[in-house]
C-alpha cells in the first residue's frame, strides 16, 4: 500500500510517518491540596482539549478526569514526582 499526503495535508504541516497530536491535555481545575510525608498531594480534574488537527478529523474529546499530582519541595522550588495521570 502507497500513502500520500493531499495537498491540504502536506499545508498543515503534516508528515508521513510521524504522530498527529489530536489533542492536548488541560487543566479543568484543582480540587484538593494536603500535606502528606513531605510532599504535597495536589488533586485535580483534567481534560483532553482537541488541536486544529483533533477537531479536523473528528476527534470527541471524553469528559474530563481525575488525578492527583505529588509535589516535592526542591531548591528551586516545587517539582512534580508524579503527575498522577497514566499514560
Amino acid at each position: 500500500v502507497r500513502t500520500a499526503l493531499t495537498p491540504k495535508g502536506t499545508a498543515a504541516g503534516v508528515t508521513l510517518d510521524t504522530p498527529i497530536e489530536a489533542a492536548t491535555r488541560e487543566l479543568v481545575s484543582v480540587t484538593d491540596v494536603r500535606s502528606e510525608r513531605g510532599a504535597v498531594l495536589v488533586k485535580y480534574q483534567w481534560k483532553w482539549t482537541p488541536t486544529t488537527m483533533g477537531e479536523a478529523i473528528g476527534y470527541t474529546a471524553a469528559d474530563p478526569q481525575e488525578a492527583t499530582a505529588r509535589l516535592k519541595k526542591a531548591d528551586s522550588g516545587w517539582v512534580v514526582e508524579d503527575a498522577g495521570i497514566k499514560r
